[in-house]
């Protein structure tokens, strides 16, 4: 597969290369967002557990 260039690459940096390097860039830079949406979620479903339970 021919990679896609455009420009220099900015970020992470020409350094990171190997898979290691790439897989330790990630590790330490991305973050992800699932708590929220459990959070949410959970906040939602208990809602309508109180919603159906007031009608009784």
């Amino acid at each position: 597969m021919t990679p896609v260039v455009i420009g220099e690459e900015y970020f992470p940096s020409l350094e990171v290369q190997s898979d290691e390097e790439i897989l330790d860039f990630i590790h330490e830079n991305i973050m992800t967002f699932f708590h929220l949406q459990s959070t949410v979620y959970i906040l939602a479903e208990k809602l309508a557990e109180e919603i159906i339970l007031q009608e009784d």
